[in-house]
């Protein structure tokens, strides 16, 4: 089960900037845009924390040249449960959107769908289980997770997660329950167009 802690999500992002600056490639610079003005959730500080170390190390991986990679952070209010990509619908309330941008080699188009399935990768080495743990995290704290990429110009990995106030304690979801949620093909994935939900209050991202 999820642990029920207050987390601040801007917090964890300064922590996994500041240990990749330690660890990974020097040519690989590190930025962050931090515009959300409400950046608390309940959940497990250190399951987000390795969700958000995998999307950095995934980032690493497309850049093997060296490159950029940006976290941004705003707050997104969505006012229905309407479906939107893909049928997957959030439950109405405020949320944050964390978005990991690389300047990588990019997504293909026939890869982009399998990228969350466990076990799946492209790389040489690896147990393709990195992205799969970010969505089953994701999920767990009642979230969901997207990717926009085109090749030759880089991904975007959006995570959207409920704003609490420290006082609110969400109800646990159990692991299978989320992983069983992950495997059923509903995953907001976006090819190369900006997501419904981060148009409807975030500023456009190149």
């Amino acid at each position: 089960r999820v642990r029920s802690l207050p987390v601040d999500l801007h917090q964890l992002i300064a922590d996994v900037i500041a240990l990749g600056q330690r660890s990974i490639d020097k040519r690989i610079a590190m930025d962050q845009q931090l515009d959300a003005r409400h950046a608390m959730t309940i959940g497990d500080p250190s399951a987000l924390q390795n969700a958000l170390l995998n999307l950095l190390l995934n980032a690493r991986d497309a850049m093997p040249q060296g490159g950029t990679v940006r976290f941004v952070t705003c707050n997104i209010d969505i006012a229905d449960s309407t479906p939107r990509e893909n049928n997957f619908a959030l439950p109405p309330g405020q949320y944050i959107e964390i978005a990991v941008e690389d300047t990588g080699v990019g997504i293909s188009p026939d890869v982009i769908g399998k990228v969350f399935e466990p076990f799946f990768t492209t790389k040489d080495s690896g147990t393709g289980m990195g992205l799969a743990a970010v969505q089953v995290t994701v999920l767990e704290h009642q979230g969901v997770v997207g990717v926009t990429s085109k090749p030759g110009c880089g991904s975007t990995f959006r995570l959207l997660l409920p704003i609490t106030s420290s006082s609110k304690v969400i109800e646990p979801v159990r692991v299978q329950e989320a992983t069983e949620r992950a495997t059923q093909g509903r995953v907001l994935v976006v090819d190369d167009e900006p997501s419904e939900i981060g148009r409807a209050s975030c500023r456009e991202r190149v």
